[in-house]
């Protein structure tokens, strides 16, 4: 599948503006809990979605709208090493638990998803997502409350050539 954007981070400007070396910024920016609030930013700035500024908005990360004054909700993700996570953050934890209703009902609240791989950090590679995709993976037994292998989800976008509709890389 053709990402819809490829993006390289200058690591070592960023980790000196951040007053770290660049093993230690490389390394926690390819965790998702760190890159995920810079993630909703880029996906402002690559997608032209506005972020919710309720950090715990119930239905999605962001939002845009259509001409005729529809809103398109979005939910973002990351791809990392361990894999990628489809529910609700209010399902995944320590103590915490998700059933295959919960996960549906997880990426109905979405009308698209934006995934961001960061396993290659400073390379971030996003995909854009329809909602039936996933539901797709769900009926087929593929996508289960557990989440995805990094390898799995990256199998199933080839497999499936899922469709994109911005491809560009810079």
């Amino acid at each position: 599948m053709t990402p819809a954007y490829r993006i390289e981070i200058n690591a070592s400007e960023a980790a000196r503006a951040m007053m770290v070396s660049e093993d230690d910024f490389v390394r926690e920016m390819q965790d998702g809990r760190v890159a995920s609030r810079f993630v909703e930013l880029w996906a402002e700035t690559l997608f032209g979605v506005t972020k919710h500024s309720n950090t715990n908005h119930k239905s999605s990360d962001a939002a845009d709208t259509t001409d005729g004054g529809d809103t398109i909700e979005y939910a973002i993700r990351t791809l990392t090493k361990g894999g990628i996570k489809f529910q609700d953050s209010k399902f995944i934890g320590a103590g915490r638990s998700c059933d295959l209703s919960d996960l549906k009902n997880s990426i109905r609240r979405s009308d698209k998803w934006l995934v961001f791989d960061i396993r290659f950090f400073p390379v971030v590679t996003a995909y854009k997502l329809r909602c039936a995709v996933l539901e797709t993976w769900i009926d087929a037994g593929e996508l289960k409350p557990s989440g995805l292998s990094s390898k799995k989800f990256c199998d199933l976008l080839n497999r499936d050539s899922v469709p994109m509709t911005r491809e560009l890389e810079f």
